[in-house]
């Protein structure tokens, strides 16, 4: 098992803090008398440098029960030292032990592997830019990921099972999550079962034989699905590069504006003109539109959200390209917005109120006519 490494540090604290007492012989002699043969504790170091010191601990002195006779297994002299300082030894394998799940900080995971049943998703750190890789490719929400990486890092084993029982092996044999981490070149699994009445749940790090129980919390904000951990933004378009926006109303004629040979906007028809304020706020929610959350992935029908025949769409043009650059529809309310989707891209998101009315507000307004000057006679 991994070993907790402050726990390792005092352990070794507490071995270099001892003394000699008083030398007891210096001759080759027999042990036996001394506890020595069969030694009550046995204490090996083992170097950097793969060298080893033992030290072996023997019987308290007949009159002095605070001392123990020792000795170096290197060496034929015996001595003593203090029998307290052996009781410090005597401790707990479990408390050296590390109770945390995770072993690496979240800034050394490169990869992430969530398995539930028969879903799967997998996301991947490059050049420090998180993207889902597996079941669809994406760019990610960095705060989920985040808070991913926080619950995991953080997470502890509450009470280790170093023998567990057929059930428990059973329970953990056919988790109900399976979540692998990619670090330094390396893997590793947590096997996890199902919360149990208590709050609690057994974990299994990689292979171990022995198992652990953990708070179900670890499981509770962690999700198999993509949309889960998807960008909210869903839309990044650089002003510079639009030609063409057009919008369509239902039951509204269509309104038309393209750029010029001088990168200003004009009508499509010549009896009305652009409205400015309308174009700015368009194309600001362009540069960065932003999801206020996802609602399905690749759904066999878009009637549910108005989609079908949405209310409006926005058609967006680039230059250098005949091809149309993206439509974008927007569909029924719903309580925190509406329903929209870019087409194409097999996603169905909410944005705002005030999103969907900057984006299908009138784009062009009537050209005020001069009223004519009447001459006197």
């Amino acid at each position: 098992s991994r070993a907790d490494n402050q726990a390792a540090a005092s352990l070794i604290g507490k071995l270099f803090s001892a003394r000699i007492l008083n030398f007891i012989t210096d001759e080759k002699t027999d042990l036996i008398a001394y506890g020595l043969e069969e030694p009550v504790y046995e204490i090996t170091l083992l170097s950097r440098e793969e060298t080893t010191q033992t030290l072996l601990i023997g019987n308290t002195l007949p009159n002095n029960p605070d001392v123990r006779y020792a000795k170096r297994i290197e060496t034929d002299s015996v001595f003593t030292v203090p029998a307290e300082w052996i009781k410090e030894l005597d401790i707990d394998a479990n408390l050296l032990r590390s109770r945390r799940l995770i072993h690496w900080a979240p800034e050394q995971i490169t990869g992430i592997e969530l398995t539930s049943g028969e879903r799967q998703i997998e996301l991947t750190c490059t050049s420090n830019q998180w993207q889902i890789v597996r079941p669809v490719r994406w760019d990610v929400d960095s705060v989920r990921v985040t808070e991913l990486l926080k619950l995991l890092t953080e997470a502890s084993v509450t009470e280790f099972l170093n023998n567990p029982s057929a059930e428990q092996l059973a329970q953990i044999k056919t988790p109900a999550w399976n979540i692998t981490l990619r670090a330094n070149g390396k893997t590793s699994t947590l096997h996890i079962s199902e919360a149990k009445t208590n709050d609690l749940c057994l974990v299994q790090y990689d292979e171990s034989l022995s198992l652990g129980t953990t708070a179900a919390s670890i499981t509770r904000n962690v999700s198999v699905d993509p949309l889960f951990y998807r960008s909210r933004n869903v839309l990044e378009l650089n002003p510079a590069m639009i030609q063409t926006i057009t919008l369509q109303r239902t039951g509204q004629p269509e309104q038309s504006v393209q750029k010029s040979e001088i990168d200003s906007f004009f009508a499509g028809k010549p009896d009305r003109q652009v409205d400015p304020e309308t174009l700015t706020g368009i194309m600001w929610e362009l540069i960065d539109l932003t999801a206020v959350r996802d609602v399905d992935f690749n759904p066999a029908t878009l009637q549910p959200y108005g989609l079908d025949q949405p209310q409006a769409s926005l058609t967006v043009t680039l230059s250098n390209t005949n091809a149309i650059g993206r439509v974008i529809l927007i569909g029924s309310k719903t309580d925190d917005g509406r329903f929209a989707t870019i087409q194409g891209m097999d996603v169905v998101f909410v944005v705002s109120e005030k999103t969907a009315q900057t984006l299908t507000r009138e784009l062009t307004v009537p050209i005020e006519k001069q009223p004519e000057q009447i001459k006197e006679p």
